[in-house]
């Protein structure tokens, strides 16, 4: 059984490929770390052996292999650290650059014919990236342009609504009292994701917090208002992307396909702006945070040997 695990800045994920088949078995919005019901662990080592333990208690297959998603831009010492960490949790270990683990898992649906080339976004909750990779005759994948957007991240986008919702009932409260409170602040973090989720399916909604006494703070905002907040953070990312297309003789309109994975790439107005500067519709998945873990197992991955430990 194999094993696949992305471990995000923001958010980790698992999965296994049992029969042909691909299962999550864990998923922690934990920043690369794993919560085991007790305790929080941080080390790779500890977090690869939970992934192994869970995968073979919940499906009764030893796991052989770990395939674990790394960032184009890891350097050497940190990929031999994650093998390492690997082998002493029990499993061979295989690194595989996030981009190509992405493309793997829509390659596996959409059959891409070698010489094409894909632009992909990744729109997570950490910082955004972007990659331009190309089938090869092999049906493996190079990568041939890829870059981070440092300006830009997914937790921004609920910065950003959580200071203009804050904003908003300000102008009629005193909450300064209130914005010292850890607990207060807590809610405001979760609520404001719950309203930035919300406006990917309605035109507006309502935010509310407790304040003071038994009473109740709200304000409303629109999609519009969400929308005007993020999009010159997803503009910086799509304006990188086209750069980066122009630097390898090409122009982003002229990709042979266009996809967004990430959390964020789920709101409706990211998918919007990269649209709209790629001239053609993205291919899509129903959950673009998982498809790098998924793309880690699928069979449409082809694996160098030299990343094998």
């Amino acid at each position: 059984m194999v094993l696949g695990i992305d471990f995000g800045k923001a958010e980790t994920y698992a999965a296994v490929s049992v029969g042909g088949q691909i299962f999550p078995v864990h998923s922690s919005s934990r920043p690369s770390s794993v919560w085991n019901g007790a305790e929080l662990w941080t080390e790779k080592e500890e977090s690869l052996r939970y992934f192994r333990e869970t995968a073979e208690h919940c499906f009764g297959y030893a796991v052989s292999q770990v395939r674990i998603a790394c960032p184009v831009s890891s350097s050497e010492e940190e990929r031999l650290v994650m093998l390492q960490a690997a082998k002493e949790a029990g499993m061979t270990g295989v690194l595989i650059e996030e981009p190509i683990a992405a493309i793997a898992c829509f390659d596996h649906i959409y059959g891409f014919k070698a010489g094409e080339k894909v632009a992909v976004c990744d729109f997570g909750r950490g910082e955004f990236s972007a990659a331009i990779v190309e089938k090869q005759p092999d049906k493996s994948w190079k990568i041939l342009s890829s870059r981070k957007n440092e300006e830009s991240s997914g937790t921004e986008f609920q910065k950003s609504l959580r200071d203009e919702l804050v904003k908003r009932l300000s102008s009629k409260n005193d909450l300064s009292a209130a914005l010292e409170k850890p607990s207060f602040l807590a809610f405001l973090e979760q609520e404001s994701e719950r309203v930035m989720w919300r406006l990917s399916v309605v035109n507006e909604t309502v935010f509310q917090v407790p304040f003071g006494y038994g009473d109740i703070l709200e304000c409303s905002i629109s999609r519009t208002d969400f929308n005007m907040l993020v999009g010159s953070k997803i503009w910086k990312t799509v304006r990188m992307l086209e750069n980066m297309a122009q630097e390898i003789g090409s122009a982003l309109k002229q990709m042979d396909g266009v996809i967004c994975i990430g959390g964020r790439a789920q709101i409706p107005y990211v998918q919007e702006i990269v649209e709209r500067a790629a001239g053609k519709r993205t291919l899509r998945l129903p959950d673009p945070k998982m498809a790098i873990c998924r793309g880690l197992i699928a069979d449409t991955l082809g694996i160098a040997e030299e990343t094998i430990l």
